[in-house]
């Protein structure tokens, strides 16, 4: 059970397959969220929601804003430094390397699709004229 105090979330949802969020409710000014999973990825990343109670929270926020850092940074360096620290020296570093792969793919693929789509539009621009 994940307990939030943003009052503004949904009302009551039921969870649908493949969702990771079973039930959210509002009680008095705290959320509470049953996950049926801890993570779920989004794209090639691992997407993982955190909620903090209203005053250690509001702690955090002003430290990030302090390392002038936005809040989900911060709790991301503050992740990487907690695994790097506390899991094997050889796993860690595989995974750096397959991260830093994974982020060359995506880059590659988005210029490939860059330049296919310059060369669609000056193709139809030449059949045009």
């Amino acid at each position: 059970m994940v307990v939030a105090t943003n009052a503004t979330l949904p009302a009551p949802i039921n969870a649908q397959p493949g969702k990771s969020v079973s039930t959210i409710r509002l009680h008095g000014n705290v959320c509470l969220a049953h996950y049926s999973a801890m993570a779920t990825k989004h794209g090639n990343r691992v997407y993982i929601q955190v909620l903090l109670e209203p005053y250690r929270g509001e702690l955090f926020l002003l430290e990030a804003e302090k390392q002038n850092l936005k809040p989900s940074a911060l709790l991301r360096q503050l992740a990487y430094e907690y695994v790097a620290e506390n899991v094997d020296e050889e796993a860690y570093c595989d995974a750096i390397v397959k991260d830093k792969q994974k982020w060359q793919e995506a880059v590659d693929a988005r210029l490939l699709g860059r330049a296919q789509s310059r060369a669609a539009v000056i193709e139809s621009s030449n059949e045009a004229i």
